[in-house]
């Protein structure tokens, strides 16, 4: 009896527990544009975001461009642009996963 409801509490409790690492919301984007193998993408920014806060998860042929670092600056947010070196070949057709929105 008491092995039962111990397994019983044990699944219960595994079923409560997460893998630590939180599934981040995709980093919403005002627009972009490429130049050759350069993306130039602006992102909200409170005075402390930087190219290197990000990083570009490829899938084939779709880009995910994800912030690793928040910025914990305090300023009021603007908009900024960033430039990211991409291993695209000019010409080659990729598909950003990001959310874009219209500028504030």
């Amino acid at each position: 009896m008491k092995l039962s409801l111990l397994l019983s509490v044990l699944v219960l409790l595994s079923a409560c527990s997460t893998s630590g690492k939180s599934q981040e919301p995709a980093e919403t984007i005002f627009g972009y544009r490429w130049q050759g193998n350069l993306l130039f993408v602006e992102v909200t920014s409170h005075g402390c975001t930087t190219t290197e806060d990000f990083s570009l998860v490829w899938k084939e042929d779709l880009l995910l461009l994800q912030r690793d670092t928040p910025d914990r600056c305090r300023r009021m947010p603007f908009v900024t642009t960033l430039n990211f070196e991409t291993k695209r070949i000019p010409g080659q057709f990729v598909t950003l996963e990001n959310p874009v929105k219209e500028k504030p």
